[in-house]
C-alpha cells in the first residue's frame, strides 16, 4: 500500500463529493438527487487482507462511515432512472485507523428503488472496479438504501455491505 501517492487523489474526490449537491440540482433535464450517511462493514480478502494486517497491524473486517450524493436522470415512463452516485468513505476506525475511499458509480435504478450500478473506487489499497446492487427502502420522504459492493483491485478483493438514509 502507497498512501502517499493515493492522498492528492482521495483529496480531490472528497471535494468533488462536497460539491456535487449544487451540481445535482433540477436543470432542463429535470436531475433530481439525494444525499445522505451511510455506514457499514468491510470484508477484504486475498493479497490485500495480508497487506493490511502487515502495514497496518488491522484485521480484514473494517467498520465504514460515509457520505452519498447521488443524482437520478429519468429516462423511462415506468419510473426506471440512470443514476450516478458518489460515496467517500473513511474506514478502520474501529480499528484505530483513517482508511479513505471515494468510489463514483453510474448505473439504472428501477421504479421500486433496485439499482444496480458499477465504477471506479481510490483508495490507498489502489484503484478498484466496484460492483454494486442494493435496494431502497422508503417510508415517506425518507429513503433507506442497502448496498452491496464489490471490489476488484489488483491483490483482492473486498465485500462491502453499506446502509444508510437519504431524503429527497
Amino acid at each position: 500500500m502507497k498512501p502517499i501517492r493515493s492522498v492528492p487523489i482521495v483529496a480531490s474526490l472528497v471535494v468533488l463529493a462536497l460539491a456535487a449537491p449544487a451540481a445535482a440540482q433540477s436543470g432542463s433535464l429535470n436531475i433530481t438527487g439525494s444525499t445522505g450517511p451511510k455506514v457499514g462493514l468491510t470484508l477484504v480478502a486475498g493479497e490485500l487482507a495480508d497487506d493490511l494486517q502487515r502495514d497496518f497491524g488491522k484485521g480484514p473486517i473494517l467498520l465504514q462511515f460515509g457520505w452519498q450524493v447521488e443524482a437520478r436522470f429519468p429516462v423511462a415512463r415506468d419510473g426506471a432512472a440512470g443514476y450516478t452516485q458518489l460515496m467517500p468513505l473513511i474506514g478502520g476506525l474501529d480499528q484505530g485507523k483513517i482508511l479513505p475511499s471515494v468510489t463514483w458509480l453510474i448505473g439504472v435504478r428501477g421504479a421500486r428503488g433496485n439499482r444496480i450500478g458499477f465504477g471506479p473506487t481510490i483508495s490507498l489499497a489502489g484503484p478498484a472496479v466496484t460492483l454494486s446492487a442494493g435496494v431502497t427502502k422508503r417510508s415517506g420522504e425518507l429513503h433507506m438504501p442497502i448496498d452491496l459492493a464489490v471490489q476488484f483491485v489488483e491483490k483482492g478483493m473486498t465485500l462491502s455491505l453499506l446502509i444508510g438514509f437519504a431524503g429527497r
